[in-house]
């Protein structure tokens, strides 16, 4: 499904709390190394440099939530 431009927001939004999950939950000498960090923080870059129409928006959510769950959400 293509993201709309409220969508886009919300997904910016979702990738920002869950890199500031993983802040608080990552010990902060792994945070630069951290795959899951450098992951989230590429996809978040990706995001705010995409068309609304160029995301998927239920796959990014999914990526977003299964990589808080693996820190314990």
């Amino acid at each position: 499904m293509m993201a709309d431009l409220m969508e886009k927001d919300a997904l910016i939004e979702k990738l920002a709390t869950t890199c500031a999950y993983l802040g608080r939950h990552i010990p902060f000498n792994q945070l630069a190394t951290s795959e899951d960090v450098i992951a989230i923080k590429k996809l978040r870059f990706e995001v705010i440099n995409s068309e609304p129409e160029e995301l998927d928006f239920n796959t990014i959510v999914k990526q977003c939530d299964e990589t808080m769950l693996r820190h314990g959400y």
